[in-house]
């Protein structure tokens, strides 16, 4: 019988050095640690805006003209648009002169960008990247993994594994403890910079407020969770029914202190969803 192991890989992707550590027989346990970092690399490949390869560089090519794209893209896509309208525009990933019409339209696997407009998957590109590592998992029936794209995109599958999402400041909040679990973190002005780059897509001011925030859903739901850390992150704790009527735990740092939908519900990090 061959010992269960801790495989780590790594990878540079979406502007985040991805870790990744894979428990469970060495062999099969490695080849599904390979294929998620063949993945992650893939949606990076198609999702960047500085690639003239990419699928979002050809949609900018065809602004106004119909462009077939993977079921991934589409996916992606759809899920900024659903934010964009239960934000109000406050979150969106379209942006230019159209982005308040509709700046993208779908027809089966064929989308139309309006000219002028730019695609920025940035709000989701990490947690929609988490799901695609959950569903390589589960396929290969792996049972507990620790995956997480720069610390503010992270999948924790079996566990319990412990996790603290930072301040504005870089100093670790609640520790939580998640089991078959997602947490997205969005904050508007990193330590590694001086500017805010967190912006209310519908004014285009940038957020000057240090606000972190972090989503913890279900595995599989990453991509959700990290447009709505980002939603939170730009609109504050006055836009935390978003979070409830989602059914996700929301942790929210602004001014000087922490507010947690869990702890007012009186639910532990365990068993948040």
């Amino acid at each position: 019988m061959i010992n269960p192991a801790e495989v780590r890989l790594a990878t540079a992707a979406m502007g985040a050095r991805w870790e990744l550590l894979v428990r469970g027989d060495p062999t099969h346990a490695r080849a599904a640690g390979e294929a998620c970092v063949e993945a992650i690399e893939s949606l990076h490949a198609r999702w960047t805006r500085f690639e003239p390869s990419s699928m979002i560089s050809a949609m900018h090519r065809a602004a106004g003209e119909w462009t077939r794209v993977d079921h991934e893209t589409r996916e992606a896509l759809a899920i900024a648009e659903r934010w964009r309208a239960a934000s109000d525009g406050a979150l969106a990933c379209a942006s230019g002169p159209t982005a308040q019409g509709r700046p993208i339209e779908f027809d089966g696997d064929r989308v139309r960008v309006a000219p002028g407009t730019r695609i920025d998957l940035g709000a989701i590109a990490k947690g929609a990247a988490l799901d695609a590592v959950t569903e390589i998992m589960r396929d290969a029936e792996v049972e507990e993994a620790f995956v997480h794209g720069g610390s503010s995109a992270i999948l924790a599958l079996g566990g319990p594994w412990r996790v603290a999402p930072a301040n504005s400041e870089g100093a670790p909040g609640p520790t939580l403890e998640l089991r078959d679990q997602v947490m997205a973190v969005s904050c508007s002005t990193p330590l590694h910079r001086s500017d805010p780059h967190v912006t209310d897509r519908r004014t285009g001011v940038a957020s000057n407020a240090r606000t972190v925030s972090a989503i913890v859903s279900k595995a599989g739901r990453g991509a959700d969770a990290d447009a709505l850390a980002t939603t939170l992150c730009v609109l504050g704790w006055p836009s935390v029914s978003l979070a409830t009527s989602a059914g996700v735990r929301a942790l929210v740092w602004s001014a000087g202190a922490w507010r947690d939908t869990g702890a007012e519900r009186g639910i532990s990090g365990e068993n948040a969803t």
